[in-house]
Order: C-alpha cells, then structure tokens, then sequence
C-alpha cells in the first residue's frame, strides 16, 4: 500500500506438511506496506470436523457399551462421573481459539517440532529440524517429551495445532481424574474414599493454574502422576509388595513429563524410604524396590543416555542460569496460601510486589478443607481405635507436607541456608522457584483428606459427594470465568501467533551452548578449513547433510549448517567414519 490500494495474488505448492508458513515482501518503496495477507488452500486445510465426529461417535460407542453391555452398574456410573468430573475442568477449551498463557509458545513449538522431526525421519525425535535457520534445536535431548508424540501424531494426520493441543489436555484431564480415583482407592480399599480424593484433586487449584494461567505443559503433565506415585511408594513399603512394577511405571511417566517434577517426586521417595528403613527390609520388600528401579532404568535407556551424554558434555546456557540467588524472591507471602478464591492474572513476581500483581499461589477451596481437616485429625486423634486405616503412612506424608507447605512460604530463611550449604544451593537451583513444591503438597492432602473425610461421612456418601462437588465445582467456575473472560486470545485456528524461532528465542535458547548467538546462523551456511577445499554440491533433509567435496587432505574440515549435539556420526561413500565436533 503506498498512496493507492491494489491487489495481488499467486499460488504456490508445498511438497510436504509444515507447521508454519512465513510471507516476506521487499518493496523499493519505503513507504509501501502491505495491509492483509491471506493464505487459502484449493482444499480443507485441517480434518478438525472429521476428528471431533469420530471422538463423538466413541462417545456413543461408550455409552452403548455401558447401557447394553457392562455388567457392573456401580462401575459404569463412576466411570461416567469421572469422564464427566475430566470435561468439566476443561470446559475453559471450549472455543475456537486459544488463549494466553506463560509457557504456552515454547510448549506449542515443542509439538511442532516433534512434528518435523518425525517429518525428516527422526525416530525418537531428538532434534527439531526446522529451528535456527534449519540448523535445527535440540530441546527433545534435555526435555523429556513422551507425551507430546500424541498431540504430534494429530498434527500428523491433519489435526490444527489449536485441537490437537486442547484434544492433550482434555485427555489429561480426564487422565487425572481415574489415576487419583484408582491411587486412593488403592490405598484406602474404598471406591468412595477414592471418588472424594479424585474430586479434590482433579479440580485442585494449583492443578489447574498449571493447565491454564501458566500453560506449563510439562509441570501439568506431571500432576497427572503424583498420586500414582505416592501408591507406588505406598505398595513398595505398606501395600501390596508385589506391584512393584506399577511403581516403575509411575516414575517412568513423571520422568517422560517433567524433570523438575521427577526431582520433586525423587526427594519425597527417597525421604519416606529413609524414615522407613527398617520396614523395607523386612518382609523382602527391598527386591521390590531394586526390581523397580531396574526396571525405570531400561525403559528410560532409549532417553537417558542422550541425556546424560548432551547435559554433562556441554556447557548449556540454561545451567549458566542461577536460580538460587533470587529462590526466596520467588517464595509465597503466607496470606496467599489461604487466598481460596483466585483471578488468572499475573505472573510469579518478588516479593517486594506484594500480591497484587501476583499470580494465583494458593492450595485452593477443596485442598485447604483438607488440609484443615488434616490438621485436627493428627492433632486430636491419638488412639488406635479412632484412627484411619494406614495412619503411620499417613502421619509420615502429612509431615512431610508440612514441612514443605513451610518451605515454600516467604518465612522460610533459603538465601542465608543457601550460602550455608552447597546441597541447598543445588536445591534451588533445580527447583528454581519455592512454589513448585505445590504440586506433591496437593497430591498429599487431596489423597489424606479424603481418607479423612470419607472417615467421618460415610454414612452420607451420595450427600457428600453432591456437596464437594458443588463446592469444588463453584469454586472452579470462578476461576475458570476469570480466566475465559479476561486471558488474551494467543492463536486461532489457522494462525501461529508466534514464529518458532521467536518463540524459542522468549526463552533465551536454553538448549544451545551459552556462548551461543542465534543471529550468526545464516541458513545454508558451510566454510571450511582453507580454499583448498571446495564444497561441490551440498543438500540437507531434516538433520541429514550430503555433500560432494573436493580438495580433500589431512586436518582438513567442512563446516555444515547443523548446530552441534553429542550423538552425531558422519560417514564417507565408502562407509568409513569420519571425526564430527563442534
């Protein structure tokens, strides 16, 4: 547009499926600006409509199954209330867009990366081509991604990224509800017990500011497995010794989700293992244990050697990052803990702000009436007749809770612990923020309380779990109305609000090296060591280079536009092996 409006049109043919399209335009004029774009296909772009008709044909598929097949009447309404309890929480997905979120663009390219990797050939994933100029970025070899290969498999087949993300946390809602129903159950041997504990848990505050204020797709991942972790512990030291095997499998999916999230669960096994020693040994639950852990190692290999082999090797701009100096800035002033009812604003801000410009940092409606109940429980019940079934593991966790609910409070003295001792210094450092220990205190108290509370009403269960749920369910409406009403719509179908490379660049390029600049990588860029040495044809696929060179001799390299990982292996046309290095 300069002085005058005019039009212009072309067409163009991809030879392959691409998460993201880039226009550029150069005009001579200075003055000329280009005031609508808009890209149409000859076809249907995505398959959104043919997905969501076969995920409602399922549904009454299941609902047939139920009515006409199932036996158990009882089973099938709890399976019901549970999907239902999963839909419920994820009625914020509703739209036809999505909205804002802090993490949401570094969690949305991590998909699409998936998507390209799989698209060059990759299997596992460990780098995603398209980034960096096509020097491609390896976030698949330090952050565990499992999980993500659904959402990528959508994407796959036609999905648009808006319902393939929001088909993943439907999914993990829903997800949440039977793995807290079946933990508690478990452990306290009661459906009902468990009904309450999945009711807590899966409309937890915390739980759901992970989903939508914070769109931390990893940290959300991983509170879909805490309870299955606490049973897993549970089993290993009380419970039925020989399901050790569906411990494995719990710290296997918390380690696929969440590095941080493992570390947190790993502090909590390794605290209960230690406060009961002597009863692992007894009655040879030890070999439960040790079969367990020989089992997370094997079905993890295929990702910890890569992982272990980048992060030790290189020298990460996000181990360059020192989270412990400012730890207790990112502590909660205690009043927020008892905020109840909470907005969706903020971001986790010092504690000089105060909380007004805060985001939600609180345990929420149905945890805080655990947690209360918790409290008189333990502080009045002292005989063995009045207590809950399993009270010794239940005591130990509740502890443990208190402890933490302490830690990460604003009262707790990290910065002058941490100059004092370099294993605290370590624990800041990975935790990064106090608050992140939320996730394990939720898990607990929704499992205990609901012990507790099934305790004293279980002669009016159908009461109880009509008045939770419309605690809970008033309770999730207000945040949930916040949160639809006032967060910014970030994408619609069809549009990317963020290129890639800018999204990953909002998070300062943590998987390069930290003398790293994104800025020096031109796509298609080689050199090499002297002119001597001429680079005769050169084509890249996805993170496979071939090229043709000349001139050849000793101590002689190519420099190719692939960014450097541990893992890579070049070969000449006789098969031989040649030295790769950064």
């Amino acid at each position: 547009y300069s002085g005058s409006m005019s039009d212009s049109s072309g067409e163009m043919t991809l030879d392959k499926t691409v998460t993201e399209l880039v226009v550029k335009t150069a005009s001579s004029d200075s003055n000329a600006a280009v005031k609508e774009l808009r890209v149409e296909a000859d076809g249907a772009i995505y398959a959104d409509k043919f997905f969501l008709a076969f995920l409602l044909f399922l549904g009454i598929l299941y609902l047939l199954y139920v009515k006409f097949v199932k036996k158990s009447e009882e089973e099938s309404l709890i399976h019901l209330f549970l999907i239902a309890m999963g839909l419920f929480v994820s009625y914020p997905l509703f739209t036809f867009y999505l909205q804002e979120g802090d993490d949401l663009a570094f969690h949305l390219c991590r998909i699409d990366g998936i998507v390209s990797g799989l698209q060059s050939g990759q299997f596992p994933v460990r780098l995603y081509p398209d980034m960096l100029n096509g020097y491609g970025y390896g976030v698949s070899l330090f952050y565990p991604e499992l999980l993500l290969y659904f959402p990528a498999v959508l994407r796959l087949i036609g999905i648009s990224q808006i319902t393939a993300y929001k088909t993943l946390l439907i999914a993990a809602n829903i997800a949440t509800a039977f793995i807290a129903y079946y933990s508690v159950k478990e452990i306290s041997r009661s459906k009902f017990t468990g009904l309450i504990g999945a009711a807590i848990y899966t409309t937890s505050t915390w739980r759901l500011i992970n989903f939508y204020d914070r769109a931390a797709l990893g940290e959300a991942l991983s509170m879909v497995f805490f309870p299955l972790i606490i049973l897993g512990v549970y089993n290993i030291l009380f419970g039925d010794k020989n399901k050790w095997y569906a411990f494995a499998l719990a710290c296997t999916f918390m380690f696929q989700s969440h590095i941080i999230g493992t570390f947190i669960s790993a502090l909590f096994i390794l605290i209960m293992l230690l406060v009961n020693v002597k009863k692992l040994f007894s009655d040879r639950r030890i070999f439960g244990l040790i079969k367990a852990g020989a089992l997370i190692v094997l079905l993890n290999l295929w990702y910890l050697i890569p992982f272990v082999s980048g992060y030790f090797s290189m020298d990460l701009a996000i181990n360059a990052t020192n989270s412990a100096s400012n730890f207790q800035n990112g502590a909660i002033i205690p009043a927020q803990l008892f905020n109840i009812f909470n907005d969706w604003s903020g971001i986790s801000q010092v504690l000089s702000f105060g909380i007004n410009p805060d985001m939600p940092l609180s345990l929420g409606v149905g945890v805080s009436i655990a947690l209360v109940i918790c409290i008189v429980y333990f502080i009045r019940n002292k005989k063995e007749e009045d207590r809950i079934s399993d009270h010794r593991f239940n005591l130990q966790m509740f502890i443990f809770t208190l402890v933490c609910i302490f830690m990460t409070t604003s009262l707790f003295p990290w910065d002058y612990l941490r100059d004092s001792s370099r294993i605290l210094y370590f624990f800041e450092n990975t935790l990064q923020f106090p608050w992140r220990l939320l996730s394990i205190i939720t898990a607990i108290i929704s499992l205990t309380g609901a012990m507790l509370i099934a305790k004293y009403c279980y002669k009016h269960k159908k009461l109880t779990i009509a008045a939770l749920c419309i605690t809970l369910g008033l309770s999730f409406v207000l945040y949930a109305t916040e949160y639809t009403r006032n967060a910014s719509i970030y994408a619609q179908k069809g549009i990317v609000a963020t290129s890639a490379d800018d999204a990953m660049e909002r998070f300062a390029w943590q998987y390069l090296t930290d003398d790293a600049d994104p800025d020096d990588l031109t796509a298609g860029k080689y050199t090499t060591s002297d002119n001597s040495i001429e680079v005769e044809e050169l084509s890249k696929d996805g993170d496979r280079i071939e090229l043709s060179v000349s001139g050849q001799k000793d101590g002689g390299y190519v420099e190719v536009p692939l960014y450097y990982y541990p893992g890579y292996t070049a070969r000449d046309n006789n098969g031989n092996k040649l030295d790769v290095s950064s």
